[in-house]
């Protein structure tokens, strides 16, 4: 009884709106704000070497595939225990209706 309901929460229709959405919202929106910062540090213009805190120059390309790894390392560590919650999150009421 208990493992049919588990299995079976994964059959809604909000176990791709709630979990897997948000995970995607929160990644995108992630990379959207970092990668212009990244691609300025890497780039590194004239005109921004004012602004610079430090004065050594910055390894991006030491930095990215490290962090980008590291990134995804966690985004899929975050996704698993999402997947695994779900049954327990269904339960609090999570809807995409009109609220309570």
């Amino acid at each position: 009884m208990l493992i049919e309901y588990w299995l079976q929460s994964y059959h809604d229709p909000m176990f791709l709106k709630f979990p897997i959405t948000t995970m995607l919202l929160g990644i995108g929106s992630f990379l959207v704000l970092a990668l212009p910062w990244t691609v300025l540090a890497y780039v590194d213009p004239q005109w921004a070497k004012p602004y610079k805190l430090q004065n050594k120059p910055f390894a991006v390309q030491s930095y990215l595939r490290t962090n980008l790894l590291l990134i995804l390392k966690n985004s899929c560590i975050v996704l698993i225990l999402l997947v695994a919650a779900w049954p327990l999150i269904r339960l609090a009421g999570v809807h995409d209706g009109p609220p309570p």
